[in-house]
């Protein structure tokens, strides 16, 4: 089940910006939603998106021993596009989009949604 959510829930490394924060991409509008939570739990999606959150946190230690100058931030970039009324009040999205991630607010530097 875990597989599913790597194929289908868009979360991709890009790089790093001029001052080192990493830079991420997701293009929420276009996945199937109500399809990632049939064919995997909340929990795997849980620790899907928990596997990226602790991606980016060994990727800030790496940028702030290369740069030699403290990295603690990074920047996500949410693609919208395609993203329908129905699909953003489905009660599935919401338990993904409004996760009370309220230890995160020291690491997101900026948030883009396109």
């Amino acid at each position: 089940m875990y597989a599913v959510c790597d194929k289908y829930i868009s979360q991709n490394f890009i790089g790093y910006d001029k001052e080192g924060s990493s830079v991420y991409f997701s293009a929420i509008g276009n996945i199937d939603h109500r399809g990632v939570f049939r064919s995997a739990n909340k929990i795997d999606i849980f620790k899907c998106c928990m596997q990226v959150i602790e991606g980016s946190k060994e990727k800030l230690k790496l940028q702030t021993e290369k740069l030699k100058t403290p990295v603690t931030q990074c920047i996500f970039i949410y693609d919208m596009d395609n993203l329908t009324l129905a699909k953003a009040t489905d009660k599935y999205c919401m338990h993904l989009y409004f996760y009370d991630f309220s230890n995160l607010n020291k690491i997101i530097f900026l948030s883009f949604i396109i």
